[in-house]
């Protein structure tokens, strides 16, 4: 009994990789929630597992290992909302191209990534699929996928972790080029436009890691996650995308970053005298200094930062995102604006962080709409009429230098 005992509790001495403590004989279950072994490889079943591991500024789900050791994840949450594609085909869709593609005018996900040395290309399944038979056979391989719903299934559909209660795409679409998602209820449904405009959802990727690593620590869980270390700079530039930081007394999430400018977004909607801004548009769905949503930023809501010194202008993109553009996310970058305050847009990370309120990309002018994020990861054109929260995005100088912090939301980094 001792021989088994430790077969399945084996010293922390004894391991020495992340593979080792993901698999131990403790963590491997043959019914309710948790990790099954098939074969020599396992997955994730159920909704009380714990799964979570933070890696370049993310926090993932494990989804699977292979039996040679590599680990497959899933953002714990959506990265950004768009349109799958017009074709509805993954191969040519416009999420595969938003996560891999390095020749977009928007950054790809792949690019936020930092220590990609642990990466591997990741396998995508994109078999047509009715209601009744979900198969896992055609394959393509990228840095960057998206998770099938055959997988989805295989986790616990809607009982599962991956049912986080918004709406995202998996890789499959229908025999009619319909592409299958997730609801918000967690079931699948693949109605992707209404005849006359194309549905926004949020997009979860995913990549694949080799597990057999030892530089790490934490136990899964969401309060104490595997964390994979790498060693970090002491400028702002050095600190991953989705890391916090805490400027001018307040928190925003690292958007982007190269060796010109950070730029931020804040990690939430905005207040005044402890009350939540709402703000329309303006007159126009042209991003304009002079008036609406424009002035309000750059004047307002800029006078209230007590520190300027470290805030450079920046160019924000102002351009359409409709039928007549195919929903092309590039064409969002066809015209921009010089200014210190914007405001995201589409295509742009951590879009779904936060509900009702306003982007800064359009329609057709004639249209008089501006996009919103609504709720459980909707996108949505509205007029300029309505009132929406604000949550503006700014460029700060890459050298700021860190004195503390970890960049998590309750300990944000802060510069000197």
């Amino acid at each position: 009994m001792y021989k088994y005992y430790r077969l399945e509790n084996p010293k922390l001495e004894d391991i020495e990789t992340l593979y080792d403590m993901v698999t131990r004989g403790k963590n491997i279950t043959t019914k309710n929630d948790g990790l099954y072994k098939e074969n020599n490889s396992y997955y994730y079943k159920g909704k009380k597992v714990n799964n979570y591991l933070m890696y370049s500024g993310r926090l993932w789900r494990i989804v699977s290992i292979d039996e040679t050791g590599l680990m497959k994840l899933i953002t714990d949450d959506s990265q950004t909302s768009l349109v799958w594609g017009v074709e509805n085909n993954y191969e040519d869709s416009y999420i595969r191209s938003w996560l891999n593609n390095e020749e977009n005018n928007i950054k790809s996900f792949y690019e936020s990534l930092d220590n990609k040395e642990i990466i591997t290309t990741t396998k995508t399944c994109y078999d047509e699929l009715n209601d009744k038979n979900v198969t896992c056979e055609k394959f393509v391989t990228d840095n960057v996928g998206t998770l099938s719903v055959y997988e989805y299934e295989k986790a616990g559909s809607s009982q599962s972790y991956l049912n986080i209660g918004s709406y995202w795409w998996t890789s499959n679409s229908d025999k009619n080029k319909n592409a299958w998602y997730v609801y918000s209820k967690g079931t699948i449904n693949n109605e992707v436009n209404s005849g006359k405009t194309y549905f926004s959802y949020g997009v979860r990727p995913v990549i694949t890691i080799n597990s057999k690593i030892e530089n790490f620590e934490g136990e899964g869980t969401k309060e104490n996650p595997y964390l994979i270390k790498f060693e970090q700079g002491n400028n702002l530039n050095d600190k991953y995308v989705g890391e916090y930081f805490k400027f001018n007394d307040i928190n925003f999430k690292i958007l982007e970053k190269n060796d010109e400018y950070v730029k931020l977004v804040t990690a939430d909607l905005i207040k005044e005298n402890e009350n939540l801004v709402l703000k329309k548009y303006g007159n126009t769905n042209y991003f304009n200094l002079d008036e609406g949503i424009g002035y309000y930023l750059n004047n307002i809501f800029y006078n209230t930062l007590p520190d300027k010194t470290n805030i450079l202008k920046g160019n924000f993109n102002v351009g359409r995102y409709d039928k007549s553009y195919k929903y092309d996310f590039n064409m969002i970058s066809e015209y921009q604006e010089q200014a210190y305050v914007g405001l995201l847009q589409l295509g742009e990370l951590f879009i779904n962080d936060c509900e009702n309120y306003l982007l800064m990309s359009r329609t057709i002018t004639s249209d008089k709409t501006i996009y919103q994020v609504t709720e459980a990861g909707k996108i949505f054109a509205g007029t300029l009429e309505s009132e929406k929260y604000v949550r503006p995005t700014l460029y700060v100088k890459p050298n700021i230098k860190i004195v503390k912090g970890d960049g998590s939301l309750k300990n944000p980094w802060v510069g000197e």
